[in-house]
């Protein structure tokens, strides 16, 4: 999403979801304060920042995002589904929006 960063943290604020599709690198200052706003992020993790975030289980309840496994559209496809699948349980979705909700760097 362009724009400045006031655009993007309203559009965040109104999202349940945010995919970062894996074409480039994201650095953390553009999805941080996605997190912040509430959205969780659907992202491929660089080098960098791979260990910060960790697929949501709903059996171990851990995690603050939906991981791609690979930079491909069926990945991508994957992890959008698993997060469908979760927002359809509203403890689940409100477990992994409170660990999303204490991400700090």
């Amino acid at each position: 999403l362009s724009g400045d960063a006031e655009s993007r943290g309203l559009h965040a604020a109104a999202a349940d979801l945010w995919v970062f599709y894996p074409t480039k690198e994201v650095s953390l200052q553009r999805i941080f304060p996605v997190m912040q706003a509430g959205a969780i992020p659907v992202l491929y993790p660089s080098k960098t920042n791979t260990h910060l975030f960790h697929n949501y289980s709903p059996q171990r309840e851990h995690g603050n995002s939906f991981v791609i496994q690979y930079p491909t559209a069926w990945s991508v496809f994957a992890a959008i589904v698993r997060a469908q699948e979760n927002y359809t349980f509203p403890y689940d979705w409100g477990v992994l929006r409170t660990a999303v909700s204490k991400f700090v760097l």
